[in-house]
């Protein structure tokens, strides 16, 4: 034990050399006040202290920074900071995902040092760029910093590994051609048949797998699940391709710093397989916990985005649908309350930052209607209804059929807890011009009838209406996967008649 604390105290008496501080080193101003920020609004606070301390007071060792951050240099303070360092860096993947290309913030800084001819600042900053670059897996970077070291500090690049240049040509070319498979196939498959035979690109992705190098690894076996997600597969399915989502998943998830993580919407892909994979055989709970991780996700890394993710998009609708069967006319706990009000916020920002001409009509209504499922749990039930009259008035030339079930029994449910029973009635009868007898979804007509029968027995009490409630809660008992929808019809009615 006393060796070990040696050890650590000796440690403290050199340069700090971690890696976010050779980070801090070569990204600019105004990237590092991004992440700052980026790190205050995540209440980030240590890490945040750690990188403003750096900043002030670069080039420090390790016992100054325990002393910054901790106010003490012993063992436990040098093994603490160490710790938060190594967060910190992780932490910085909000660099590789937002500014691609930092690393080579570091050639204007080189050439200067190269004009004022501090040859031995330039090759330390080299050195730094090229440990970033190694760390981060970014070969373009690598390729760029190997070349100049070879070009202007020779005797430095005898020093690096063999062949560092041709093989981070020869791993990039690899990247790219995993890209290309996945985007041409995927590109092509919208507007073709999806049952492309795919047996080739399956084979050339899985001999990928075993790569020695973390970002080809990860990247072949993302485009190969991908593949098999987008045609359907029949391989998709399997007890074992779970098991792989999960695997990319983690260790995306413990390596965010990685370059790849620049392709948001390849990383994002992954949770909508394994919501797509999991949703139909694991239960509601542990689907809405899944659901709140990729909401999360998104509201961390990918909030300044003005495009919607597919996962992400699924993620909202699976939990608004399980939120509002579950909690419609119901307590909500004060902590899912507050989640509740974080999705609000999430949602109001990308409707008006979204450029839904791009994005399409259908799109646009369907992302309204789950945010209107938030806006009615978070009793905002009028600004739900101005939501989803809006944009019913705003595509009504349109046809979109197979969404009014939908749409009206989010309509219907926003009326009723508005006690606008007048509405309700209307509304019905909206909704059954424009269905007649083609429903798409019937546990979605079976609730707006009860609830068009609960607001008609609450203003008019008579005896038609009671039976037709009873015949649709008859409906819904005979089929055990409704049980929820019943739940909810009780809990309305006890709620609103009873």
């Amino acid at each position: 034990m006393l060796k070990k604390i040696l050890v650590l105290l000796s440690l403290s008496d050199e340069k700090m050399g971690f890696l976010i501080e050779k980070t801090i080193a070569i990204a600019s101003t105004k990237q590092l006040d991004m992440f700052e920020q980026y790190l205050d609004l995540r209440n980030h606070t240590l890490p945040l202290l750690l990188v403003k301390t750096i900043r002030k007071f670069p080039h420090e060792n390790s016992s100054f920074y325990a002393n910054k951050i901790y106010q003490n240099h012993n063992a436990d303070a040098i093994k603490k900071i160490t710790q938060l360092a190594h967060h910190t860096f992780k932490l910085s993947s909000f660099l590789s995902q937002h500014f691609p290309h930092y690393v080579l913030n570091v050639l204007e800084q080189f050439d200067v040092l190269q004009v004022e001819n501090k040859k031995t600042e330039a090759l330390e900053l080299l050195k730094t760029a090229i440990e970033v670059a190694q760390k981060i897996e970014d070969f373009h970077a690598l390729i760029v910093l190997y070349e100049i070291a070879n070009q202007q500090f020779y005797g430095f690049s005898k020093t690096l590994p063999k062949n560092y240049l041709t093989e981070s040509v020869k791993t990039q070319d690899v990247l790219f051609s995993i890209l290309a498979v996945q985007d041409n196939l995927v590109r092509n498959a919208e507007h073709s048949v999806t049952n492309t035979n795919i047996k080739k690109e399956l084979l050339f992705l899985k001999s990928y797998f075993g790569s020695k190098t973390k970002s080809v690894q990860l990247l072949a076996k993302q485009s190969y699940l991908q593949l098999l997600s987008h045609f359907n597969h029949p391989d998709f399915y399997k007890k074992e391709t779970l098991t792989l989502i999960k695997y990319v998943l983690n260790e995306i998830e413990s390596h965010p710093y990685l370059s790849i993580v620049r392709h948001k919407d390849k990383m994002m892909s992954l949770d909508y397989m394994y919501l797509k994979h999991t949703r139909l055989i694991i239960d509601e709970k542990e689907i809405n916990s899944a659901c709140s991780k990729i909401i999360n996700k998104w509201k961390t890394h990918y909030v300044a985005e003005n495009t919607i993710d597919t996962g992400l998009f699924l993620a909202l609708s699976v939990q608004g649908s399980y939120l509002i069967t579950s909690y419609y006319f119901n307590k909500i706990p004060a902590k899912l309350n507050h989640n509740i009000k974080e999705t609000i916020d999430l949602c109001e920002s990308l409707l008006h930052k979204i450029d839904w001409d791009k994005e399409g009509f259908l799109k646009h209504l369907n992302f309204c209607n789950v945010y209107a499922l938030f806006l009615i749990l978070a009793n905002q039930e009028k600004k739900a209804i101005k939501l989803i009259e809006s944009i019913l008035h705003q595509y009504q030339q349109k046809s979109f059929k197979k969404l009014y079930d939908g749409l009206f029994v989010i309509l219907v449910m926003a009326y009723l807890q508005g006690n606008l029973f007048d509405e309700v009635a209307a509304t019905f009868s909206r909704y059954k011009k424009l269905v007649k007898d083609d429903v798409t979804i019937v546990e979605n007509d079976l609730i707006i009838r009860a609830l068009y029968y609960i607001a008609q027995q609450k203003i008019q009490g008579k005896k038609q209406y009671q039976q037709k409630l009873d015949a649709v809660l008859t409906e819904l008992r005979k089929d055990a996967t409704l049980n929820a929808n019943l739940l909810l019809v009780e809990r309305t009615i006890k709620g609103l008649i009873a």
